[in-house]
């Protein structure tokens, strides 16, 4: 998982990441990164 984040909320977020229901703009927003390095990291 990732170091400082509780495991239950990292299983969170890789859940809504992974969901395609989920807009790439929505986590380039979330974690600061471009939506095309999102698109490009799904």
């Amino acid at each position: 998982m990732t170091a400082g984040i509780p495991d239950s909320l990292s299983e969170v977020l890789d859940d809504w990441i992974s969901l395609q229901s989920t807009p790439d703009e929505e986590i380039a927003d979330f974690i600061g990164w471009s939506v095309d390095r999102v698109r490009d990291h799904r």
